[in-house]
């Protein structure tokens, strides 16, 4: 997913718009619970090397209609700004929607950012589930019926990610740092999706993700785990 982005325009659109493949559509009466949010800018500026700054930004909001839409309205907008210069310059945020019900949503994303005077971007990704009942950011850890259940799952998931850096590593000829963290995850309809993300800009051949199946995951859940609603 990670794009560089062109020809933006001077504009903020807010409309509602089809949810990403897994993801139902999410109505309150008769208005759409989610929606996504644009924002493109072009701001002229002659210390840019081209003149002017490109900002652009998408990413999910709750209706204000729902209980707990500037909680979480607030965490998301939070999370965008925090890849942010604090003056002038380029930034990206790039939001996909993974999975979403009356109970979560579930979004990865990409961000990238060139603030004066670094002479080369940075970037990041990562994903953000939240809890629409509570407003909270979902906690993975506390999902799993027992400790001995979540040490399992994990142990799995970090020798996946593992396997897959290893694979990247030889298909590339790239050495990686940590080959086996687990740094994020989201939801989609069928899996729970956990995420090894690029510590640097420079490393980002070595992002890799591990597809753990609902189904089987579903043993090690405590009943009623919100990653399965």
């Amino acid at each position: 997913m990670r794009k560089t982005v062109t020809g933006l325009i001077s504009a903020i659109l807010v409309a509602s718009c089809d949810l990403s493949a897994g993801a139902d559509e999410l109505k309150s009466g008769d208005t759409q619970l989610i929606s996504i949010v644009e924002k493109s800018e072009k701001v002229e500026d002659p210390e840019s090397p081209v003149g002017y700054w490109e900002i652009t930004k998408q990413f999910p909001q709750v209706a204000n209609s729902h209980d707990q839409a500037k909680t979480v309205n607030g965490l998301i907008n939070q999370l965008v700004e925090k890849y942010s210069c604090n003056g002038t310059g380029d930034e990206t945020f790039t939001a996909e929607l993974t999975y979403s019900s009356q109970d979560v949503l579930s979004f990865r994303y990409e961000t990238m950012w060139l603030c004066p005077p670094m002479l080369s971007p940075e970037s990041a990704e990562g994903a953000l589930t939240v809890d629409l009942t509570s407003g909270r950011k979902l906690d993975i850890d506390s999902e799993f019926a027992s400790e001995d259940d979540r040490k399992t799952v994990m142990s799995r998931v970090r020798k996946g990610i593992g396997d897959n850096i290893t694979s990247l590593e030889k298909a590339n000829g790239i050495r990686c740092g940590n080959k086996s963290s687990v740094d994020d995850f989201y939801i989609t309809e069928s899996d729970i999706v956990f995420l090894h993300t690029a510590k640097t800009h420079d490393e980002v051949t070595c992002s890799t993700a591990f597809h753990f199946g609902k189904e089987e995951i579903s043993d090690y859940l405590k009943t009623g785990s919100r990653l399965l609603n």
